[in-house]
């Protein structure tokens, strides 16, 4: 149980970043020129965020859970942009995969800055029980 609700969240936003990616262009309409970056931007910043959450909730260190959370944002984006330049009507660009990572730095930076502020959102809570932190997040203040 505790994996899942680590790791849930993440994995089902990347399975809808995955969906969206596989829609032809044709099937995409966009309602001002540009705003693929904001959205971009935007999942990466809540992939950086969730993916940041579930490593420091599955006991990596801070250090390490940025570190590593900035290179599989990095390795993702690659991915997706890869991905979709396979996909009918649909392109791959330098610009999207720079919104991407400038959007997962900023969901690990604000994951940093709200465990500070709200450390129950990176523990356990188990049923009847007080919630059982972990004790790197305690420590590392």
């Amino acid at each position: 149980m505790r994996f899942l609700s680590a790791w849930l969240p993440f994995l089902l936003l990347e399975a809808t970043v995955i969906f969206f990616s596989s829609r032809p262009g044709s099937s995409i309409h966009l309602p001002f020129a540009r705003v693929d970056k904001v959205l971009h931007f935007g999942e990466y910043a809540a992939l950086g965020f969730l993916l940041y959450r579930a490593l420091r909730m599955s006991g990596g260190r801070r250090r390490e859970a940025v570190v590593s959370t900035l290179a599989l944002i990095a390795a993702l984006g690659l991915g997706d942009e890869a991905f979709q330049s396979r996909i009918p009507g649909r392109d791959s660009s330098i610009y999207d995969w720079f919104a991407d990572l400038i959007g997962g730095s900023t969901g690990v930076a604000f994951g940093a800055r709200i465990e500070r502020l709200m450390p129950w959102l990176f523990s356990f809570k188990t049923e009847g029980a007080e919630p059982t932190t972990n004790p790197r997040v305690e420590s590392e203040g």
